[in-house]
This record gives C-alpha cells, sequence and structure tokens, in this order.
C-alpha cells in the first residue's frame, strides 16, 4: 500500500467538501475545502480549522512510484503539484492527469480543442497532441520472490485513439501498432487484436501471429485460447497453433472439478490448470484432458460427481461412469446410478429393474442388486428387502436382522424398530428394550447433546395419536392417554400437556396437577416455579410444593429472588410459593439480587428483599448499586449513597457514572472530572465527558480492575492519560489511546506508539509508524507511510516481511474468524493465525451465511478454509 489512508481521504466525499488535497505537514494531512474553509484530518479524521482556503479544486492522483496533486486556482485552468505540495506544471488550458507509468515520468494533457498527447514535467510534448484519447496500458505480472507472493504492474505503453480506432505505443512512445484497429486486449502476455469484427494474435513488440481469421478469442488457461470459426469452438497456443481443430458446439472449460483433490499426477499438465473442459458436437459431450479428448463427443450428458476423481454419463439410455483417478471408464447395465452422499469408504447406489444394489468406483459389486431400497443413515445403511428393513453398517456389516416394519435412528447408535407384534430400542447391535407394538415410541434423554444408554431417562410411547411413556426398564408410567407432553419444558418430574388446545401439568405418574384450562404455561428461567394463563388473568404455580398463587393478575414477570406483579398499571412482588410481599400499588418495581427499586408518585425508593426501605421515596430516577455504591438523583443533582443508604457524596454534580474501583465520572457545567467514595476530586472538572478507564484485562466489566484513566481535554480536544491518583503520564497531546492485547496504542496525526501495560514502549519511540488495528491479535503497521506489515502483539513479532496494502479480519462465526490481505488489487486469504490459506488470487470478497464469496478474474464463487475455490452455475 502506498499511502492507501491519503488515498482514501482523496476519495472520500464529505458533505460540503468537494475538494481535496494530500500533503504532509508536521501537524498531519490537510483537505481544503471549497466552501472556503479548510479542514486538517489525520489518520482518523479528527478535525482542526486553522488553515486558510487556497485552491479552488485539488485531485489526488497515485500510482507505484510518482504522487501527483492537480489543482485549479480558478477552475478552469489545471496545473500539477508533486507530492510535497510543490507546483511541477503551472495551470493551462485543458485537462492534464499524470499518467500511471512508473517508467517514465509524464502526463497526458487534452488541450482546450479536445487533442491528446504526453507531455513532460517541462511541458514538453513526448507524443504529439493529435488523438482523440490516450490511456495507460498495462499487464499484471505475478511472481514469487524467496517465497513471498505480489503483484506487479507490467506497462505494455498506450493505447492511442484517432476516430475510434485504436494502436499502441510503448512506454518509450514508440508506434508499435497503428491506430487501426477496434480493440486491444492483454491476455497471457500477448495482445488479442480486433479489425472488421475478426481477431488475431499479436506479440507485444506488434508482432502478428496469426490472421485476422476468428471470430472470438477467449482465454483458457495459461498460454491457450478457445477461438470461434464459422460457429465452431476450437483451441490453439499462443502461436496460433491448433490443439484442437475448430469442431466443435461448445466448450465449457469449467467444469466444476477441483484440481487440487484429484491424485492422478497424469492430469496436471491439463490445459486448465483447475478444472476440465467439457465438450459439444452436433448435441453429444465429451471431456478434454491434456489436449486431448479423454471422452470422445459420443456421450448423451456428462456430469459430475461430488467427489472430484468420479463423473457420471449416459449413452443409449445406459449409464456408466469415469474414475478420474486411474483414467478408468465403466459402461455399465443400470438404469440409474447415484452417488451416496457418504465421507467413508464412496460407493455407488446402482439400479437394476426394480431392485437396488452398491458398487465402488473399480464397478465391482458389493451387494447385488436385490434390495428394494438403499438408504444412508448416519452410521452405515438403512436396507430393505422383500418388504422388511434392516441396518448395515458402514463396513456392511449386518446390525439389525430384515425382520422389521420400520427403523428410525436417533443417533450414531440408537435405533428404534418396530414390526407386526412389538416395539424395540438397539444400541448398537444389542436389543435393549422391547414393549408391545406401538405406533411410534420415542428415547427421551436427559441430556439432548449427549443421547446414549446413560442419558436414557425415559421412552414416551404413542398410538392413536395419545402419548404415555414407559421407564427404561419397560414399566408403564402412564398409559397413552394425552395429545401431547411437552418433555423437559417443567422440573422435577413435571411437564406440561395438551388437550384441546388447552394447556395442563402433570407429574411423573401422568396424574393431572394443573387440568387442561390454560392457555399458556409460561416457562421461565426460575427453574421452581411457572406461569399459567387462563381467560387473560395469570397465576404461579411452584413445582416443588405445589403451591398456586392465591390471586390472579394481569401479568406476571419473572425475576429473581421474586418476581413482579401487576395489575392495571400498579406493580407489585410476590415470592414463589405466590405469597405478596408487596400488593400490586407502586408505579414502577424493578428486583435485583439484594434490593428492590421502587417508585411511587413520581418518585424512587430502596428497599430490601426483607421489607426494610433503605431510603424514602425521595429520588428522581432510580440506579443500580454496584458494589454496594449508588448514584442517586435528586432535585436533577446527582449525589452518592451506599447499600445502608447513608450519603457519601452530596447532591452537586449535573451527571455521574460509575467507572469501577469505587471511582466515579462527575460533571459541572458541561466540564467533567473524577471523584472517589470521599467526594474527592481525583481529576479536576477540566475535561470532555470522555473520560474511559482503561483495565488490566482489557475488559473493565464486570470487575472493573481499572489501572488508567483516558481523558480528553476540553481546551484542545487531544487525549491524556492519567493514573488513579490523578498524576499525568502522558499529556493530553494525543489524538486517542485505546487499550489493545495487554498495552494499550498511543495515536498522534503523524505517527502511533505501541505501549506495555508499564508504558515501556514495544517499538522504537523515534519511528515513524501509522498503527491499525486489524482484530483483537494482529496490528497492521505502516512505516513512513509505506506499506503494511502484520504484526502479532500476543507474540510480540511480526507475522512475515511481506507487506500488504490493506489487511482485513472477518468473523465466519462466532468461533471462525479470517484475514483477508490485499496486494496492489487482488486479495488473498489467510487463517486467524496468520498462516496462508491462498495467494492474492481475488478479485473481490464478501461473507454471507458463515460463506466465503469471491470473484477470481472475474468469475463468482465460493472458496473454503482450505483455499478450494468453487465457480457458481
Amino acid at each position: 500500500m502506498k499511502n492507501t489512508t491519503l488515498l482514501f481521504l482523496c476519495l472520500l466525499t464529505f458533505k460540503g467538501y468537494s475538494q481535496f488535497i494530500n500533503k504532509k505537514t508536521p501537524d498531519g494531512y490537510y483537505i481544503e475545502a471549497s466552501n472556503g474553509h479548510s479542514m486538517i484530518y489525520n489518520s482518523d479524521f479528527h478535525p482542526h480549522l486553522d488553515r486558510k482556503f487556497k485552491y479552488v479544486s485539488l485531485s489526488f492522483d497515485y500510482n507505484e512510484k510518482f504522487n501527483f496533486i492537480n489543482f485549479s486556482n480558478d477552475g478552469v485552468k489545471r496545473g500539477v503539484l508533486d507530492k510535497s505540495g510543490k507546483e511541477i506544471i503551472p495551470p493551462v488550458n485543458g485537462k492534464i492527469v499524470p499518467s500511471a507509468s512508473v517508467i517514465k515520468e509524464c502526463f497526458i494533457y487534452s488541450n482546450e480543442k479536445g487533442k491528446v498527447g504526453i507531455v513532460d514535467r517541462n511541458f514538453k510534448y513526448l507524443v504529439p497532441g493529435i488523438y482523440s484519447r490516450i490511456y495507460d496500458f498495462y499487464d499484471k505480472k505475478y511472481f514469487s520472490s524467496e517465497g513471498e507472493f505480489k503483484y506487479k504492474y507490467n506497462q505494455i505503453g498506450y493505447v492511442v485513439d484517432i476516430n475510434q480506432k485504436v494502436g499502441l505505443l510503448d512506454p518509450n512512445f514508440k508506434e508499435i501498432l497503428k491506430p487501426d484497429y477496434q480493440e486491444i486486449i492483454s491476455y497471457n502476455n500477448q495482445l488479442i487484436l480486433k479489425k472488421d469484427n475478426k481477431h488475431a494474435i499479436c506479440e507485444y513488440d506488434g508482432k502478428i501471429l496469426t490472421d485476422f481469421k476468428y471470430e472470438e478469442i477467449n482465454i483458457i488457461g495459461h498460454n491457450y485460447y478457445i477461438v470461434g470459426v464459422e460457429n465452431k469452438k476450437g483451441i490453439v497456443n499462443t502461436k496460433g497453433e491448433y490443439l484442437l481443430p475448430p469442431v466443435y458446439d461448445k466448450i465449457t472449460p469449467n467444469f466444476h472439478l477441483e484440481y487440487q483433490r484429484i491424485k492422478n499426477d497424469k492430469l496436471k499438465d491439463s490445459i486448465v490448470s483447475n478444472e476440465f473442459t467439457l465438450i459439444q458436437r452436433d448435441k453429444q459431450f465429451g471431456l478434454l484432458i491434456n489436449n486431448t479428448e479423454f471422452l470422445k463427443c459420443q456421450y448423451d450428458s456428462i456430469w459430475k460427481f461430488n467427489n472430484a476423481n468420479l463423473l457420471g454419463f449416459s449413452k443409449d439410455f445406459k449409464l456408466g461412469f469415469v474414475n478420474l483417478a486411474n483414467n478408468e471408464i465403466f459402461q455399465t447395465n443400470y438404469y440409474q446410478i447415484k452417488e451416496l452422499n457418504t465421507y467413508k469408504d464412496p460407493l455407488i447406489s446402482v439400479k437394476q429393474g426394480n431392485k437396488f444394489g452398491l458398487i465402488n468406483y473399480k464397478n465391482e459389486i458389493v451387494l447385488k442388486p436385490i434390495y428394494d431400497s438403499i438408504e444412508i443413515s448416519r452410521t452405515g445403511y438403512l436396507l430393505k428387502l422383500n418388504g422388511k428393513f434392516g441396518k448395515f453398517d458402514d463396513a456392511l456389516n449386518q446390525k439389525i436382522e430384515f425382520n422389521y416394519d420400520k427403523i428410525i435412528e436417533w443417533n450414531d447408535s440408537l435405533y428404534t424398530a418396530y414390526d407386526e407384534q412389538k416395539s424395540y430400542i438397539f444400541l448398537n447391535k444389542i436389543k435393549i428394550f422391547e414393549t408391545e407394538r406401538y405406533d411410534e415410541i420415542i428415547p427421551n434423554f436427559s441430556n439432548f447433546h449427549y443421547q446414549n444408554i446413560e442419558t436414557l431417562k425415559f421412552i414416551d410411547i404413542k398410538i392413536n395419536n395419545l402419548v404415555g411413556r414407559m421407564k427404561t426398564d419397560g414399566k408403564t408410567m402412564f398409559k397413552p392417554k394425552f395429545q401431547y407432553v411437552y418433555f423437559g419444558t417443567g422440573h422435577n418430574g413435571i411437564e406440561c400437556f395438551a388437550e384441546n388446545g388447552k394447556y395442563g401439568l402433570i407429574d411423573s405418574l401422568g396424574n393431572i396437577l394443573v387440568p387442561p384450562i390454560s392457555d399458556d404455561i409460561i416457562y421461565g428461567r426460575e427453574k421452581n416455579v411457572t406461569i399459567i394463563s387462563q381467560n387473560s388473568k395469570q397465576i404461579l404455580y411452584n413445582f416443588n410444593n405445589g403451591k398456586i398463587s392465591k390471586n390472579k393478575y394481569d401479568k406476571i414477570e419473572y425475576s429473581y429472588p421474586h418476581h413482579i406483579i401487576q395489575n392495571g398499571n400498579k406493580k407489585g412482588i410476590i415470592d414463589n410459593n405466590g405469597d405478596e410481599i408487596l400488593p400490586p400499588s407502586m408505579e414502577d418495581v424493578n428486583i435485583y439480587e439484594w434490593y428492590s427499586i421502587i417508585k411511587k408518585n413520581g418518585k424512587y425508593a430502596y428497599r430490601n428483599h426483607n421489607g426494610t426501605m433503605i431510603t424514602d421515596f425521595e429520588f428522581d430516577d432510580g440506579y443500580t448499586f454496584y458494589k454496594n455504591l449508588c448514584p442517586v438523583l435528586k432535585n436533577q443533582k446527582f449525589g452518592l449513597i451506599d447499600s445502608t443508604g447513608k450519603y457519601l457524596v452530596d447532591f452537586i454534580y449535573d451527571k455521574m457514572e460509575n467507572l469501577g474501583n469505587n471511582y466515579f465520572k462527575v460533571s459541572q457545567d458541561g466540564k467533567w472530572g473524577v471523584i472517589n467514595t470521599e467526594g474527592k476530586l481525583i481529576l479536576n472538572l477540566n475535561y470532555s465527558e470522555y473520560i474511559e478507564p482503561i483495565c488490566r484485562s482489557g475488559n473493565c466489566y464486570p470487575n472493573k480492575d481499572i489501572k488508567y484513566l483516558t481523558v480528553i481535554n476540553l481546551n484542545t480536544s487531544k487525549t491524556g492519560l492519567f493514573d488513579l491518583n490523578g498524576k499525568e503520564l502522558l499529556p493530553s497531546e494525543f489524538e486517542n489511546i485505546y487499550y489493545f492485547n495487554n498495552g494499550f496504542i498511543v495515536d498522534s496525526e503523524l505517527k502511533s506508539s505501541y505501549y506495555d501495560f508499564n508504558l515501556n514502549p514495544i517499538f522504537n519511540k523515534n519511528e515513524e509508524i501509522k498503527i491499525n488495528r486489524i482484530d483483537e491479535t494482529y496490528l497492521a503497521i505502516s512505516k513512513n507511510n509505506s506499506s503494511l506489515k502484520i504484526y502479532d502483539a500476543s507474540k510480540k513479532r511480526y507475522v512475515s516481511n511481506t507487506e500488504y496494502n490493506d489487511v482485513r479480519s472477518v468473523y465466519l462465526s462466532q468461533y471462525t474468524k479470517v484475514i483477508f490481505y490485499l496486494i496492489q488489487d487482488k486479495w488473498g486469504l489467510m487463517n486467524s493465525a496468520g498462516d496462508l490459506i491462498t495467494n492474492p488470487i481475488f478479485d473481490d470478497f464478501n461473507i454471507k451465511e458463515e460463506t466465503i464469496l469471491v470473484t477470481k478474474n472475474g468469475v463468482k464463487g465460493k472458496v473454503d478454509l482450505k483455499g478450494n475455490f468453487t465457480k457458481f452455475e
């Protein structure tokens, strides 16, 4: 990256500010605005209105070697400044734009008559002003140097245009191609020319290799092209020599076969580096590998399997498949071939007549086609033979005989099975439970995530749409008599059941505790009680003792250790037994661990759960205690009380916030400071409200282990650092100070610093570096406004010596993070440990539903965490 912060500033548009200049000064970079005001911005966009208006318009141009600034004093004539702000070319009529060339310092100039040429900094013509258009023309080369991957711009020269015909100049302005062509495109270190709607291949030196005979030329891979001749397609190399004659109706290079997953070394010289090529001729399909027809065009269709080593094909209504790992082609007599989606030993399901079997990838029969059906299960296969189901494991060892009308797999080892007489539960191959025949038996586990014989709690039985329950020893808990029982909803063996749209409660033996008369039963975080709704009223039911609240309320809200009741607009408190602790007579009630905040006649008070009032109803608002301390508001002024209601700080402050460690930030007349619990000012009232604690753990909640305070001075708008004794450790002259990875980062306008938690500098204090936070571990370090390097703060070292233009950290999910890095104009991917996943090969990226969406050479697709790219259909 060459000063991407400045480039970003110049591309950004602010309301009311339309023109921008980039200039490095002792106090930052400044942006001149066209409304008569000026504004300095540093990299964090902190404004300082102290510059004089100078230019009518300014724009920043950038390339790898030269930086230039276009300017205008009158809005008509334009000139050029260098990156220090020194005038190179005075204002001239027309338009002057710095060239992107890194070979010569030059400028593309369009005069007032619209004629375009190229001039040097002395305004001497290098290319005469005779063209209607000139633009930089360059290729990108990808190279490896000592294990590092970078993109390098290779300038081909300049495209010139006269009367909508284009030609080419080399980087030294020598004419390579006269302006006689419709189009010039760079491919494979060559040029594709278009003339009279025909294409030809040309070298960079202007040598034309082929006649203008191709209707189209498309790149297929390194050193190869798809060409069109008389509506037929073929393939040529970079010399124009035919590798495949133009006899095909269609050539599809992107056939979604991932090269990385194919184990056949012979395929590595495929003309498509990462995909195979599908060919079509006279409505028949074939496959191209190694510049030859691996499958001739004689198939009705060809399709891919999930396994990249397999292709399926159809011919004369018969199916076959290709094993690309061994270059084997198998024609079969089956009328259906289906790859089974298993990650074990992969097999293919085949159908012969009305029967199914299994074959392997060598076309060897594994199971003869004698079965009514074959389905994948979690740990093998469910098969049906003569109308009965059985179970095979992944190794095709039979686990359950073909004796059952139905088999249901609950997890990797637990199954339920049914025959005409009985219902069974199997654990692996062992029958652990059997009972009379029910429509369904449903295992219920005490731990949903660990479903095994140890966590099997009981079995629900279902017949004629009625539910009952049995123990694991087969003893009946209650016979099927309920329409529905909600397992796991209640506590202490009590469950919710449903009848005709109403809800009730039963015990573990099916005895009805609450009849099905409730419109709803609300379970909350409090395990001992539930709320029952009926006819727009609610009662509280205690699971432990069966007690029901004596009164009915409009609303009951779960809380801890008591609950909030409401009738009309009045609130009160009940305990778990439904007994009223405070009748519904308050305007508002909030319950906390050891106290409640209650409101009456517009004033707030604090109350212990034993019923003792901590304070009277005298406060304008109710704030919560933290470690037995609470800010309180009275007559619109803040004071401080403890858990006994004792006043610690008088009501003299406009605002008060708890910082932790018995420190509070307070304000008077818009000025902020910090006090302790004795009311003593630790920091005088000279600061903005942005007084923030820095804690050793980084997260100041809930323990608030504060060690430092950051403040912003009202007079300078700069940030400083203080300890808890009010001692100034860093003066208020910085743009920002914030915690990062057991230390903190200090930003000024020109540079950044990184300190450990004892204020020892991590980097040399004299180095001019800028620091940007990537995530909680990595920093992007830019020295002297150069490209970025990634610094691992946890290991106190750079991840590598590679320099990047941009780095971005992205979360795929709560626990999965990846890092995208930009080199020139391509993005690459690394994992959260900084390990390379892909080289910089993507045009852009996006994250959607835990999927990495990318564009690669204009082709949209997705990439996984192993770097495998899949193109979208």
